[in-house]
């Protein structure tokens, strides 16, 4: 059952512990790959949109526009 949706008795408890052992992964996840560091670059997605993020992506690997808007 998707999070927040309503059973006969009530909701699955088990929801929420599972919600929170993922939310407590992505720290542990997130320590493990910064200190592989793996990547060859980043790209910030916190102020685009998708396909202008997906731009500066293509751009940064080299990949040639012109890139049509969707």
């Amino acid at each position: 059952m998707g999070a927040g949706i309503l059973q006969a008795g009530g909701t699955d408890e088990g929801e929420g512990v599972v919600l929170q052992w993922h939310v407590a992964r992505s720290g542990e996840r997130d320590a493990i790959l910064e200190t592989a560091a793996i990547e060859d670059f980043a790209v910030s997605a916190t102020d685009s949109s998708i396909s202008s993020t997906a731009k500066k992506v293509l751009s940064t690997v080299g990949w040639q526009g012109p890139f049509p808007n969707p």
